[in-house]
């Protein structure tokens, strides 16, 4: 009899780095693989209180401690990757595959990804959510001057801006409603919001998992694993990427 019963422990050290758009990444491709092979599967999650959320809005109960785990998964297999598994899963084609080849899923050459739908936005509302805090260097790809030109367009054509996450990037910009960083923030930032814009950080990922629709600013020169020109080509939510500051400011509201 092929067993099917699985622990996802996230929680090891090679994990403990993971931020708001890792957890995002390895919630959704967890996911995925449980559905994928029909497994009978719990997860310990990463402690990290940015995500913790996150899970528990996925998995609800199928989510539990390393001192909780079910009498009936006790003989379970136990998915834990370490710094050799993380850097094996780094030659990967999709980020999203990099998670299944670091638990030992290594099967991907049709890769298509099912988001899980936890999150819902209001499309009657008259806001724009943008999220121009982004946490790390590497990921800044639009300057302070070019999102104070988007807040402008955006009241110009007589919509709100709803600004998620830490304001001190935009000194002097009114914006019209803003909501601190956290799960909890994002949500309600999406109860007020039509559409999201930001870069390929945190909230991107962590808002796949919402129907609001997406504009994702990666203007990459170099095509990397993580960058949404491979990402929207295998997700099953329909997301906008603009690769130019001008095209996007010229015509966000042109339809």
């Amino acid at each position: 009899m092929i067993n099917n019963k699985y622990i996802f422990k996230q929680d090891v050290d090679t994990l403990k780095y993971s931020a708001l758009g890792d957890g995002a990444v390895r919630i959704i491709s967890i996911y995925n693989i449980i559905k994928q092979y029909n497994l009978d599967a719990y997860i310990i999650p990463t402690p990290n209180k940015d995500t913790i959320m996150l899970w528990n809005d996925c998995f609800k109960e199928r989510i539990i401690t390393n001192d909780t785990i079910p009498q009936s998964h006790k003989d379970a297999y136990m998915c834990a990757p370490l710094w050799l598994d993380w850097h094996y899963g780094l030659g990967s084609f999709y980020v999203f595959e990099s998670v299944f080849w670091e638990n030992g899923f290594l099967y991907t050459k049709d890769f298509n990804i099912e988001i899980p739908l936890l999150y819902k936005c209001n499309i009657n509302s008259n806001g724009v959510m943008i999220y121009p805090k982004e946490g790390t260097s590497g990921n800044r790809v639009f300057e302070q001057s070019w999102y104070k030109e988007l807040v402008d367009t955006i009241h110009k054509n007589g919509h709100k801006v709803n600004l998620f996450g830490d304001i001190d990037f935009l000194p002097g910009v009114q914006v019209d409603k803003h909501f601190p960083r956290g799960v909890e923030n994002m949500k309600k930032c999406l109860d007020e919001s039509f559409l999201a814009i930001g870069g390929s950080t945190g909230p991107t990922w962590a808002l796949l998992m919402s129907d609001v629709p997406q504009i994702v600013l990666d203007p990459r020169t170099v095509d990397r694993y993580w960058h949404f020109c491979r990402i929207k080509e295998i997700i099953n939510k329909k997301i906008t990427v603009y690769t130019q500051e001008e095209t996007l400011l010229n015509n966000l509201f042109m339809s």
